[in-house]
């Protein structure tokens, strides 16, 4: 027997989810109260600098792919404009569903002359390499995490090398335009010239790996910063942002949370604490601290962008 939900119900079981994930999300961290004011905290502000440093350096290597795809197709968008319609649609994130971004960028791409199927399509096409290269960089970062079973580590190893490899066939290949192809008769849309030259596939995958490496020292200097011992985290820097960047790919697959917050923060947290034996006030502080850097990073480029 099929069970038909009207749109108001889909909106409310989803407005539960999503309270029940943060709701338990406040209960752990309640819990966690205590020992969060009683822990020994000492800020390090050189290193919170740096954190800040590295979440601007990201602004201009967070949209190099999609720009260097629509380039690498033949369809002229400037940089600087480029960057204007990454970043306003990248404000559809904090929706629920959190892929609205696609649907956003289309429509700004258009005022720009870049027709939505093609503005769609060049979107997909990075989501792809971005979210493949975010395993990758996962997949390094693990594999330095110590004390793995016999052969864990360099199965992740092995899976991190492999993955740009991987990325960069899929998208330089005719496999990606054969499928766009495929996709555009289908919708009964003209074909699309989609088909990547080697070099515009791999500065696309270098700006996707350059963005989670500075993604993932975000948190590394984030949790150096508010540790008694922060210096110690720098050598362990692979490991969390191998930490950081799966719990990214974790909130992700959480598509009604809105950028998946409290999610990823909570992924993050336990693999901290598991993996690397982190303290847990000092991995909730650093979740937190990463994310406010990052979410005001992304709001200043936004706002400059008004000017692009």
């Amino acid at each position: 027997m099929r069970v038909h939900l009207q749109p108001g119900a889909i909106r409310a079981l989803r407005a539960i989810a999503i309270v029940a994930i943060v709701g338990a999300f406040l209960l752990a961290l309640w819990g966690q109260i205590g020992d969060i004011a009683s822990h020994e905290w000492r800020l390090s502000w050189g290193y919170i600098a740096l954190a800040i440093v590295c979440a601007l350096a990201r602004g201009p290597l967070i949209a190099l792919p999609w720009w260097r795809i629509l380039q690498g197709w033949g369809y002229s968008l400037v940089w600087w404009r480029s960057l204007r319609v990454y970043f306003h649609s990248g404000l559809a994130r904090y929706l629920p569903g959190q892929y609205w971004y696609v649907l956003s960028r289309a429509i700004l791409a258009e005022r720009e002359g870049i027709s939505k199927s093609v503005a769609t399509a060049a979107t997909l096409v990075e989501t792809v390499i971005v979210t493949g290269s975010a395993g990758g960089v996962a997949l390094l970062g693990l594999s330095q995490v110590p004390n793995w079973p016999d052969g864990v580590g360099a199965l992740l190893l092995a899976g991190g090398i492999l993955t740009p490899i991987v990325l960069a066939v899929v998208a330089a290949s005719s496999v990606s335009a054969h499928f766009w192809d495929w996709l555009m008769k289908l919708l009964r849309r003209p074909p699309l010239v989609s088909r990547l030259k080697w070099q515009d596939a791999i500065v696309s995958l270098a700006a996707a790996y350059g963005n989670w490496l500075l993604y993932g020292m975000i948190a590394v200097f984030a949790l150096a910063g508010i540790s008694p011992i922060g210096s110690t985290y720098l050598t362990e820097a692979p490991a969390i942002i191998g930490c950081f960047t799966a719990s990214v790919l974790g909130a992700a697959v959480v598509l009604f949370v809105p950028q998946g917050i409290v999610v990823r923060e909570g992924v993050f947290v336990f693999l901290l604490s598991t993996l690397l034996r982190v303290p847990v006030p000092e991995a909730v502080a650093a979740a937190a601290l990463t994310r406010l850097l990052a979410t005001l990073a992304d709001g200043l480029w936004a706002g400059a962008a008004l000017r692009f």
